[in-house]
């Protein structure tokens, strides 16, 4: 009986551990699909030793779920800075824009810039760092600060 109790405390205390984060869902806008960059991914992806070769052809099946992507709510720093980011599990990176982005790009002028400067937190590496992904590419400078996230901003990293 003893065991028991125990197993039930630890699974008790196991799912008190677990993060959770409101997710809001929001459909994808076509016009901005570069559906060569795509095709470019997928050959990359899929070929091995593929190079790009621009008479190549090459099909790869896409499947569709609802044109929905999932966001939530981070905060970033002390005092904290507040962003909606889409949740990627295809990559260990988060990026925010960050306070040096132009006005003039799309991801600067829509949406919250970090400033790292304004974090008493935050330490800048000076660190360039470019980032290519299937659709499109990014490029800018790491800092490492504070992330939390879920209600209340109750759950934080630093990693």
């Amino acid at each position: 009986m003893t065991s028991f109790l125990l197993l039930l405390l630890s699974t008790c205390l196991c799912i008190d551990a677990l993060w959770r984060v409101p997710l809001t869902k929001t459909t994808l806008d076509r016009k901005y699909y570069n559906k060569d960059a795509i095709v470019e991914y997928l050959r990359q992806k899929y070929i091995t030793n593929y190079t790009f070769v621009a008479s190549y052809d090459y099909q790869e099946g896409l499947s569709n779920y609802l044109n929905a992507e999932y966001y939530g709510t981070i905060q970033i720093g002390n005092p904290p800075q507040t962003f909606k980011v889409l949740f990627d599990t295809g990559s260990a990176n988060l990026w925010v824009p960050g306070s040096i982005c132009p006005l003039t790009d799309k991801a600067c002028s829509q949406h919250n810039k970090f400033n790292c400067t304004q974090s008493s937190t935050c330490y800048p590496t000076n660190s360039y760092l470019p980032l290519k992904y299937g659709t499109g590419s990014l490029h800018g400078y790491v800092d490492f600060d504070v992330v939390c996230f879920g209600k209340d901003s109750m759950y934080c990293t630093n990693s």
